[in-house]
């Protein structure tokens, strides 16, 4: 069985919209929980989105990020309606937070506060004139 995802962040501004799209790394604890929910579902479910200033590569033996930024962002979860095994996370950032930090790490945080993926993407400056929308596709898959 294999985990992958992908991750788009909308930095949605006066501007308009930039959209920035990256593949994620689903880290040795990420692959260990997803084992574990196919025993016994929802012990140690993802809860949010931490953000992060890091842009080091990201390593299997990686449980939380770099140089985290703020808080836990919750996340909505919810299954692909037209995909087995495709799990889609949500999150908003609004412009009232993590103004001032540059971010360039992401990964999705379980119940126990551990790192289950983690993505790196281009650099966003975040004032407050900018909010995120972060849309996080989780995949389980036999290939």
């Amino acid at each position: 069985m294999r985990l992958t995802g992908k991750v788009r962040i909308e930095v949605v501004g006066e501007g308009g919209v930039r959209v920035a799209h990256a593949a994620n790394h689903v880290v040795a604890v990420g692959r260990q929980i997803m084992a574990a929910q196919l025993i016994a579902p929802l012990q140690n479910p993802v809860v949010g989105i931490r953000f992060g200033t890091s842009d080091a590569a990201t390593t299997d033996g990686m449980t939380g990020l770099v140089q985290p930024a703020g808080g836990l962002f919750q996340t909505t979860s919810e299954p692909d309606p037209t995909m087995h095994g495709v799990r889609h996370f949500r999150t908003y950032v609004p412009t009232s937070d993590l103004n001032g930090f540059t971010l360039r790490e992401a990964g999705l945080v379980t119940a126990s506060g551990n790192l289950f993926s983690r993505v790196i993407f281009p650099s966003i400056e975040k004032t407050s004139a900018l909010r995120l929308v972060i849309q996080w596709t989780i995949t389980l898959s036999n290939d």
